[in-house]
């Protein structure tokens, strides 16, 4: 088990690390993009003399950057309602930016690149060609990936604002409409609730934001982020028990959604991989929406190596191993054979042509 993650489940054995293991914590963090979030989990330490301060300026630089972000999201969402209340469309924020907007217990110190909205399919074309006069222009400009999102993905290319650099994705779907699960986005978004102060913007409801993160989890090809993303869902499952809101509700929407197999996957790994707590019937009601033996086989020795730091200390053939077998399970959930070959094919000769494309460096030569 890495230094993060025995530090994440077990916060006061932090008083007993001598520099080289705060050396390799900090590294660790800040290469699974925890370094703010675990700065929160130690904070207390800090205040109560146990952590010097010559460790500490390490997590508390976190801590502001962090902290900005959360301003600038906070500005960027403003931005987007005036756009929207005069637009008169309504989006569901995703994600990081929903957890920072309505300061759930997921948000703090999470670090993340862009904003996510949901908005209904119908009204994607006129959003995109609205938001490009606000300054959001398209960060894809080969035709051939443009066509890719369009016909087959979830949401269109992603948004860049020219002045602000903010990226801004705009999903239609929370998976490709190529991929085998199919999602009932109506039933996810139907009790998501306005964020405090918003008129246009929503939030998923609790249910929802589980199964969403589990699903994005659980679909994705590249595990960079991996281990932060595992303790999103179980900040959000700790939350979501604390609250009072029950276990049947959360079946409930999985089903509803077609979605209980991810859930099943999120409840699986957040208990053997960090410390959610459920009773022996609670784990026996999900174990119905697991896979067949074999192939939860595949899916423990993958997903229990892969919920690492993505750091060199981590690294073991085993989780090289994890990658690649995850990098195309990813590609394979995402589109059938019979699209993804040839979708495979067309992006290596186009990397193969632009690569040779680039002008070579000069050579400088010197004489005598």
């Amino acid at each position: 088990m890495s230094i993060l993650v025995k530090t994440w489940k077990n916060p006061a054995r932090c008083i007993d690390y001598n520099t080289q293991q705060w050396q390799l914590l900090i590294h660790q963090s800040r290469a699974s993009y925890m370094l703010p979030r675990m700065a929160n989990k130690l904070i207390t330490y800090y205040q109560n003399g146990k952590i010097e301060d010559r460790i500490w300026h390490h997590f508390s630089s976190a801590l502001l950057v962090a902290k900005r972000q959360v301003e600038n999201t906070s500005m960027e969402l403003n931005k987007i309602e005036v756009f929207f209340e005069q637009k008169e469309h309504q989006a569901v924020i995703l994600k990081g930016a929903a957890y920072s907007a309505t300061n759930l217990s997921a948000s703090i110190g999470r670090t993340f690149n862009d904003i996510d909205i949901l908005v209904d399919k119908s009204s994607v074309d006129v959003i995109e060609s609205e938001l490009w006069f606000l300054g959001f222009m398209p960060m894809k400009e080969d035709d051939y990936d443009k066509l890719y999102y369009r016909q087959w993905m979830h949401e269109i290319p992603p948004l860049q604002h020219i002045k602000r650099k903010t990226v801004l994705d705009v999903h239609h779907n929370i998976l490709p409409l190529t991929s085998a699960t199919t999602v009932n986005v109506e039933k996810l978004t139907e009790h998501s609730t306005l964020i405090p102060g918003y008129k246009k913007l929503s939030i998923l409801s609790p249910q929802a934001l589980i199964l969403h993160s589990a699903t994005h989890l659980f679909h994705e090809g590249e595990f960079d982020k991996g281990i932060r993303d595992l303790i999103d869902l179980e900040l959000l499952f700790q939350q979501y028990f604390q609250e009072k809101y029950t276990f049947d509700d959360l079946v409930t929407l999985a089903l509803a959604t077609g979605l209980e197999r991810e859930l099943y996957y999120a409840i699986r790994y957040v208990h053997n991989v960090l410390t959610l707590e459920l009773t022996e019937d609670e784990l026996r009601r999900v174990d119905k929406f697991s896979p067949k033996k074999l192939n939860l086989a595949f899916l423990d020795f993958c997903f229990l190596t892969i919920f690492t730091p993505n750091h060199s200390s981590c690294l073991t053939w085993k989780k090289s191993l994890a990658t690649n077998l995850l990098y195309w399970r990813g590609h394979l959930l995402r589109m059938p054979l019979k699209l993804l070959i040839p979708h495979l094919f067309k992006k290596s000769y186009m990397q193969i042509r632009d690569s040779l494309k680039r002008p070579k460096p000069i050579e400088e030569t010197f004489n005598g």
